[in-house]
């Protein structure tokens, strides 16, 4: 059977869905994960050299691959168009911030996956709160957060919603560095955020919070399922799409339509960031009075994995970004030999136009990335031991959910000495 019969198989079952293995036998799928990298990437130049937008804000792991492979494409494209050139001369990814550069790809750890135990759940209770009403305020205090990187420094540091965060990443993860980064990074008065929607709740979310906190910011969001003559409204749910639909209608929103998100809640293998949950710590600052809240960090494994899981990872991650970003310059050349008619293309019709040296070389770069996969048996779960040695913390359980993201409960007497620090922070 071709590739096509077979996945085709796997979608119509009832009881099997398609590993991410074989969705990338798709060639298709490939195709419209790097034509979307590419399409970001222009509208981030015309956005940074035109109307002065200066950083990104990479708000999930979802958009990390994705926000990686723009500032490689940017690089490329600097080849040959000026403006390029211009951003690319003054661009970075992550936490390493050189001081002549100045337009910044800045993580941001909004990850509200969570899985909450029926003594959180009391907790909860006691607050009068509800699991969706938690995980709204842990996307609200993400729009507070990016809000807060608009500041100067002097002003950043004692907002509170900054100083959470900034305590989790030094006092409890002993990441001091990471702190400064964020105490350090020039002030992001017009960012672009570059985010993933499966339903679009999440998105709709952190930029409701954006709009209320009057941030001028520029939305370019990958939309999942958009698969040429049948899914025309893809798998975003109506009410966000409609709110989709007027940012755009007001030039503060670009959907990048997309066959197959391939890498969502596809863990670090593929998505190059770990997240790490305190369920602990976020019903703390509930309880301290915030009004919104997060207890969530990341580790980028292909940059600052140092842990002893990181490697296999990281080898992994970077055989897909070379893969999605190869294909990509494929399609930068296709479009330059099309000009206007490129856009009309479905992803089907761009991957007919490759040639047959490319389609060999994409081939290649495929069986890599699932070779690796395969041989690592990843996406996979850790479990607690793995845990407890990865993050070197006083822990009384751990585990990783299906959607990839770590939960931590740490032990009760390091904990409540840490609380009461926080407290003495947060002036509560």
């Amino acid at each position: 059977m071709t590739n096509d019969i077979i996945l085709n198989y796997f979608r119509s079952s009832n009881n099997v869905m398609p590993t991410v293995q074989e969705e990338m036998q798709d060639k298709a799928n490939i195709v419209s994960y790097a034509r979307g990298i590419y399409r970001a990437a222009k509208t981030v130049v015309q956005k940074a050299n035109k109307e002065g937008y200066d950083g990104i804000i990479n708000p999930s792991r979802g958009a990390n691959p994705i926000a990686l492979g723009v500032y490689y494409i940017v690089k490329y494209m600097a080849k040959w168009d000026d403006d390029a050139r211009s951003l690319a001369e003054r661009m970075y990814f992550g936490i390493n911030r050189k001081d002549n550069y100045n337009f910044s790809i800045v993580p941001v750890p909004l990850t509200a996956d969570i899985n909450m135990d029926n003594d959180d759940l009391k907790r909860l209770n006691r607050l009068n709160l509800t699991p969706d009403q938690v995980i709204d305020k842990m996307r609200y205090w993400g729009a507070d957060f990016i809000t807060a990187l608009s500041y100067n420094k002097e002003k950043r540091v004692k907002d509170k919603n900054f100083q959470l965060i900034a305590w989790l990443f030094s006092e409890i993860e002993r990441r001091h560095y990471v702190r400064e980064f964020y105490e350090n990074l020039p002030p992001l008065k017009k960012p672009i955020l570059i985010d993933t929607a499966i339903s679009g709740r999440a998105s709709s979310t952190i930029l409701q919070g954006l709009q209320k906190n009057e941030l001028d910011v520029y939305s370019i969001i990958i939309g999942d399922g958009f698969v040429e003559g049948k899914e025309a409204t893809g798998r975003l749910k109506d009410k966000y799409r409609r709110y989709f639909e007027s940012l755009i209608h007001s030039d503060k929103l670009e959907l990048v339509k997309m066959r197959r998100i391939i890498t969502e809640d596809q863990g670090a293998a593929l998505l190059g960031v770990y997240a790490a949950f305190y369920p602990q710590i976020l019903l703390a600052a509930l309880e301290m009075g915030l009004g919104n809240a997060s207890a969530v960090t990341w580790y980028d494994v292909s940059r600052d994995g140092k842990r002893p899981s990181d490697l296999s990872y990281k080898e992994t991650y970077q055989s897909f970004i070379q893969l999605v970003t190869g294909i990509a310059k494929m399609i930068c050349s296709i479009e330059h030999q099309l000009g206007k008619e490129f856009e009309q293309l479905s992803d089907k019709d761009v991957l007919s136009l490759l040639s047959v040296d490319q389609i060999n070389e994409m081939d290649k770069m495929i069986e890599d990335v699932v070779g690796k996969l395969k041989m690592y048996n990843m996406p996979r779960r850790e479990n607690k031991n793995v845990i407890k040695r990865d993050f070197r913390l006083p822990i009384s359980d751990a585990f990783e959910t299906s959607s990839h993201v770590v939960h931590i409960k740490l032990q009760r007497n390091y904990l409540e000495n840490k609380l009461r620090q926080l407290k003495e922070i947060l002036g509560v």
